[in-house]
């Protein structure tokens, strides 16, 4: 049998069906080639979540300020297990949590009242907005 084109035209490329010309497993290592590319191609580029790009954060689990948003102070992209969750927390424009370093004793009250009031919500864990202020601002 003649070569065959699989695109057609002049530029296309040629295989032959296995009887003579190009040794009979032309096709099959075209498409051996094809797939090397293509598996080469997902295995070096780098898969990046839509929700990280959106956040504007580096990468998972790892809390951005945000200065501009009208009504939160923070942003994370939480993951645990496979999946993961936008969380937006903090009350934006609040003189808000007292350092640790040298804090009065109204500061100490006050965390102690934040991380009391909020501790069932905490312990829910990563995709909790709680666990993120207490972790981020308290």
């Amino acid at each position: 049998m003649p070569p065959q084109s699989i695109s057609g035209g002049s530029c296309g490329i040629l295989y032959d069906s296995g009887v003579g010309g190009f040794g009979g497993n032309s096709e099959r290592r075209f498409k051996g080639l094809l797939l090397g590319a293509f598996f080469w191609y997902n295995r070096t580029m780098k898969k990046t979540d839509g929700k990280l790009s959106r956040a504007g954060v580096s990468g998972y689990n790892k809390p951005k300020r945000t200065p501009n948003h009208p009504t939160k102070s923070h942003v994370v992209v939480a993951k645990e297990g496979g999946k993961t969750k936008t969380i937006r927390f903090g009350q934006q424009g609040v003189s808000g949590s007292p350092k640790k370093k040298g804090e009065s004793k109204s500061s100490a009250a006050r965390r102690k009242s934040f991380k009391a009031r909020h501790a069932k919500n905490i312990a829910k864990g990563k995709m909790s907005a709680a666990y993120w202020a207490d972790r981020t601002k308290w």
